[in-house]
């Protein structure tokens, strides 16, 4: 059983994460076509000011879609297709060159990538592109510097980080998470009952974007007939107080001796 990898892993994979600050629109696509990412340059390409009027425009246009990723799912991965596809762009719709691959990631379903070489006003600064990631997105999500300075939040990491300016400032002692983030790539920290999960996203300009998760309870875990990789589970939306469950109150044992 596969599934759709979630937004950190896919920008943790460098074909993808190498377009997240790109001057050159990207999007990510999954198998039925609905929008999983689409960077900076992909909004002011299309005049929009939110991935939700990405996804509109993209979803309006199924069938041109629908048929392009047919094609690229019958190729080898990043084996790459251009196709002319239609989108609206400030109210008119037209045609733009795209190039398509289709990338697996770590025995997920395949998504697909779809890039433009059409300019959209230069690189955007890290903010930017963060907050065209991750804003709008219930999950919370945020954007360090290197050195752990904090870039971006989200509202909802916004609630969770709360004044904090960097990552050590919110965490004691998480550089030693921070620089296996730099070298290796991902690390993982605990932050009260949540799980926060780091990615070092982008080439030489490159930045760690972080994922608040809960963990994982023993009940939602895979059994052995059915396991299902999930390195990176999606992040769910949390509310700014979060709570460790209470133990529950141990009952009186029932006297189920026999009557005399």
């Amino acid at each position: 059983m596969t599934q759709v990898p979630g937004l950190l892993e896919l920008l943790a994979d460098e074909r993808i994460g190498a377009l997240f600050a790109s001057a050159k629109p990207a999007l990510v696509l999954d198998r039925e076509g609905g929008l999983l990412f689409a960077n900076r340059a992909t909004l002011n390409l299309l005049r929009a000011d939110t991935h939700a009027e990405v996804a509109a425009a993209v979803a309006a246009e199924r069938g041109p879609f629908a048929s392009a990723l047919r094609h690229l799912s019958e190729t080898a991965e990043s084996a790459a297709q251009i196709h002319t596809l239609p989108l609206k762009a400030a109210g008119t719709r037209r045609a733009f060159q795209l190039t398509g691959t289709r990338i697996a990631l770590n025995a997920r379903e395949p998504v697909f990538l779809l890039t433009s070489q059409e300019p959209a006003n230069g690189a955007p600064s890290q903010t930017a592109a963060a907050g065209a990631a991750f804003d709008g997105v219930d999950a919370p999500y945020a954007l360090f510097a290197p050195d752990g300075k904090k870039i971006h939040a989200n509202a909802a990491a916004a609630n969770l980080v709360g004044g904090a300016m960097n990552l050590t400032d919110l965490i004691p002692g998480s550089h030693h998470a921070l620089a296996k983030a730099r070298s290796e790539g991902e690390a993982e920290l605990s932050f009260g009952v949540l799980r926060m999960s780091l990615r070092r996203i982008g080439n030489d300009d490159y930045a760690i974007a972080a994922a608040f998760t809960a963990p994982v309870r023993e009940a939602e875990q895979a059994t052995p007939k059915q396991v299902v990789r999930q390195s990176e589970p999606e992040p769910t939306k949390i509310e700014p107080s979060v709570q460790a469950a209470q133990p529950a109150k141990e009952q009186a044992p029932v006297d189920r001796s026999p009557e005399p």
